[in-house]
């Protein structure tokens, strides 16, 4: 992968009990990062502090001009952005498939 590139693979679990801990992995991104792919295919579990994660990886990316992607968003997560009303948000640059 291009080194402007860079790749976050979620974990099964983005809750109140692992986002704090996920945040410091994640944020900030690199400066040279021109492109970032979050990949969500293993996410089983998400709260209200999982989407508020999401959200500052959405918003550092787009503050910074930096193309961000989703990719394979579970059932879960589409779930939990319809029931907090979300979906009309640009989270994401693009969404790629959808999680097994």
């Amino acid at each position: 992968m291009d080194a402007q590139v860079k790749q976050i693979q979620l974990g099964n679990e983005l809750t109140i009990y692992t986002a704090a801990e996920q945040r410091e992995l994640y944020l900030p991104l690199p400066a040279d990062c021109r492109s970032l792919v979050v990949d969500a295919s293993q996410l089983q579990e998400i709260d209200g502090a999982g989407v508020q994660l999401l959200l500052c990886i959405a918003k550092e990316c787009h503050e910074h001009d930096i193309h961000c992607q989703l990719k394979q968003p579970p059932q879960a997560l589409q779930e939990v952005v319809e029931l907090l009303r979300l979906e009309d948000i640009d989270w994401f640059d693009s969404v790629v498939g959808e999680a097994a």
